[in-house]
């Protein structure tokens, strides 16, 4: 059985000795990728402006819902269309023999 190593090195991940880079900015204590993060950031903001300006102009209750379903509805497009980059390997711990 192949086994892949990856590394994490200051956001830079190598694989096999091949360095792949990718800007990373820290997010409460968590290192994501610029481009994710506007495009989050994005996917987020349209739905949720959105129903805030579809709600009625007198009503500042149903801005209010509809801006959070709005909100919710970025949550779950976010949840689908961007997916995690972290590699999790479970299993035991091996020593690298030089």
């Amino acid at each position: 059985m192949k086994k892949l190593r990856y590394t994490q090195y200051n956001g830079v991940k190598t694989e096999g000795g091949y360095i792949v880079k990718k800007q990373w900015i820290s997010v409460w204590q968590d290192f994501v990728g610029v481009n994710d993060l506007i495009k989050a950031f994005i996917l987020a903001s349209i739905p949720t402006l959105l129903g805030y300006f579809l709600a009625n102009d007198t009503n500042t209750t149903q801005q209010l819902f509809f801006g959070l379903a709005g909100a919710v509805i970025g949550f779950l497009l976010n949840t689908f269309l961007i997916k995690p980059k972290r590699i999790v390997i479970i299993g035991e711990k091996q020593e690298d023999s030089l």
